[in-house]
């Protein structure tokens, strides 16, 4: 696998079609912060998949594409053209940057965050949008407690599930 910031869009769209332990995919829609209820929300979202993913030993969040499980074209898709470049009006990743390190205990460092823009004529990605990888790497001071909820998670066959503290 290449290095997250290395991933083109159609490295992505290339991937196999479904999540892995070290691999997760969210649609754009995931990201909504445009009341306080649903910024809540999507902080504890943000929170439960960082923690999963440091918790073990790292691997991609990446946003803008539809859940696997739901693509019946047999291949991975972008939705609505990907995920806004503004969120909370703010630049989306610098966003992300800023929002990261407030969400777990004990913070995650070494994360990435790499937007993917549009590669001209034939891209899905419009104009305005992208797809965001998060790179969140095995993590030396796991484990990571999610502060928003004060759970634990792990990745457990594809999916970001609660455990406990001495898992």
């Amino acid at each position: 696998m290449l290095p997250a910031r290395e991933w083109t869009e159609q490295y992505i769209l290339s991937l196999p079609v479904q999540e892995y332990d070290d691999i997760e995919f969210k649609a754009p829609q995931w990201l909504d912060t445009s009341t306080p209820a649903a910024k809540d929300k999507t902080c504890i979202d943000l929170a439960r998949e960082m923690s999963a993913l440091a918790n073990t030993g790292g691997g991609q969040l990446v946003l803008g594409i539809k859940d696997p499980k739901k693509c019946k074209s047999g291949v991975l898709e972008i939705v609505d053209g990907g995920v806004p470049l503004t969120l909370d009006k703010r630049d989306t990743a610098e966003w992300l940057r800023a929002i990261i390190p407030t969400l777990l205990d004990f913070v995650i460092t070494g994360f990435e965050v790499h937007p993917i823009l549009s590669n001209g004529p034939g891209s899905q990605i419009e104009a305005g949008k992208a797809l965001f990888v998060i790179d969140v790497p095995d993590s030396a001071v796991a484990p990571h407690q999610s502060k928003r909820d004060n759970k634990y998670y792990m990745r457990i066959g594809g999916n970001s599930v609660p455990v406990g503290h001495r898992l």
